[in-house]
């Protein structure tokens, strides 16, 4: 079933809206990867054994 009254030109500020209210899903995988600490030892030299650990 086609939607009758597609979205336009200018209606792109519903699909912002909404969007916005869920966030930014690459802002929230950041805030994950900080929280996790997997970026870390960025730039450094890691033994590849401590990370199985």
């Amino acid at each position: 079933m086609k939607n009758i009254n597609p979205l336009g030109l200018f209606d792109d500020h519903f699909l912002m809206e909404k969007l916005t209210k869920l966030g930014d899903p690459l802002q929230k995988l950041n805030e994950t990867l900080d929280a996790a600490g997997v970026f870390a030892n960025e730039g450094k030299m890691v033994d590849v054994r401590q990370l199985a650990d």
